[in-house]
This record gives C-alpha cells, sequence and structure tokens, in this order.
C-alpha cells in the first residue's frame, strides 16, 4: 500500500509526534516530507524535516537542503537539529549549508549539531558587526534636509520664511515672535 500525504501529515499533526511510529512510513514518505518543507506551514515543515533525517536514504540529504534554504528560522534549526541523525557525510553537506546562516540560533543549533564545545557554539552564534555599525558615517552638510524648501530668491539662506536679513546698525522688527522686543 502507497502512502498518501494525508497519513505523513497526521502522523506530524500532534504536537508531539510519535516519530519512531511516524519513521515507520519509510522512504515512501520522502516526497510528501518535501512537499510539507516547501509548504507554507513553518511548524509542520519543521516536524517533517525531523522526521525526514530519521530515516535511511539518500533523498534525505535534499529534503535538509530544502530546509536548510527555508526563509523560515524554525525550519534551517529543524536542518540543523536533524543533521545529528544523519550520516557523517551527508550531515556535513546540511552542515555546511548553515554555516554562515543569518539568524544565530541557527548557527548556533548548527555549531552544537556539528559537535562544537560550549565556546565554538557561542563563537559560531555571533553575528560579526561591520566596521559601519561600529562607527556610523556622520550625515551628509551637503544638500537640503527632507523637507526644506529651495532657497526662496531675494531671501537670505537659513532666515525663516517673511524674515529679513539684519543690516549692521538697524534694528530689525520683522520677524519677531509676539510679545518680543527689538533688541536695542
Amino acid at each position: 500500500m502507497a502512502i498518501t500525504f494525508e497519513q505523513v501529515r497526521s502522523a506530524l499533526t500532534p504536537d508531539e509526534p510519535d516519530y519512531p511510529s511516524a519513521k515507520a512510513l519509510g522512504v515512501e514518505a520522502l516526497p510528501h516530507l518535501k512537499s510539507m518543507v516547501e509548504g507554507g506551514e513553518p511548524m509542520l515543515a519543521a516536524k517533517a524535516v525531523y522526521l525526514a533525517s530519521l530515516i535511511d536514504d539518500d533523498g534525505v540529504v535534499d529534503i535538509l537542503m530544502a530546509a536548510a534554504a527555508n526563509s523560515e528560522p524554525s525550519v534551517r534549526v529543524a536542518a540543523a537539529a536533524g543533521s545529528r541523525n544523519l550520516a557523517p557525510s551527508r550531515a556535513e553537506v546540511v552542515q555546511a549549508a548553515l554555516t554562515d546562516d543569518d539568524d544565530p540560533g541557527v548557527r548556533a543549533k548548527n555549531a552544537k549539531a556539528a559537535g562544537l564545545d560550549d565556546n565554538e557554539i557561542w563563537e559560531a552564534a555571533e553575528t560579526p558587526v561591520a566596521a559601519a555599525e561600529l562607527e556610523p558615517e556622520p550625515p551628509s552638510t551637503e544638500g537640503r534636509m527632507p523637507g526644506e524648501a529651495a532657497a526662496v530668491p531675494d531671501e537670505a539662506e537659513g532666515l525663516m520664511p517673511g524674515e529679513a536679513e539684519a543690516v549692521r546698525g538697524q534694528v530689525a522688527t520683522e520677524g519677531l515672535m509676539p510679545g518680543e522686543r527689538p533688541a536695542v
């Protein structure tokens, strides 16, 4: 009897699937597991990845590699965790794909799956900080600020609309706020 998608899905539906029983679905479940990994349900995909990692077949690497490329970090973490269940030659392929993952949790799980000690896991999980982030570039002094209007002809730069440029020896009366007196 052929294994159906629904049989595989029902084995993975519980919050805590019975993986040893689900493993009995065997190699026939692999195409269904791969479609779950490529589907849009991250929780189901993560469970499918782990179940696939328990099945001894070369096709499992394709499933874990699809999971390693998934946009959802939880699915990539499942790929890293599942790589521990693979033969070393298969695990290395998956772990190499996850070594430089953008997510520190994925890198940490991957380092642990690769058998690194706690210090090495910490180092693998740290995100390298770009020099630009350490010393941000100061804002440009050229050009206008956002929302700043172009200079109006016959008005000095830096003045408020309607404000006149100060003339030495002359008391300014324009541009004063209500209640302000001209400086004498």
